[in-house]
């Protein structure tokens, strides 16, 4: 399961997740993005004790996009600095 918890303000919106970012979720973050601007997104992983690799694939592509990913913790940290190395100029 997991939480999207959407907040706007100034033009951005914010989805804090909590959960597990995998299956039927991943495409439901999914059409939440799709649903607003997709570069003044932040993508705060509070909770998240899992991402599989569609929804780290998903992350990547939002990221690709202009898309935040805010990592709250070492583990998820970890995930999007993995994330982020192919889109970082060597």
């Amino acid at each position: 399961m997991l939480r999207i918890t959407t907040q706007s303000e100034n033009g951005t919106t914010r989805f804090i997740l909590e959960g597990r970012l995998m299956g039927e979720w991943v495409h439901e973050l999914e059409r939440c993005w799709l649903a607003v601007n997709p570069t003044q997104v932040q993508i705060e992983l509070k909770d998240v004790g899992f991402i599989d690799e569609h929804g780290q694939a998903l992350l990547a592509r939002m990221a690709a996009a202009g898309a935040t990913l805010i990592a709250t913790d070492l583990q998820m940290n970890a995930i999007v600095e993995e994330i982020l190395a192919p889109l970082l100029p060597e």
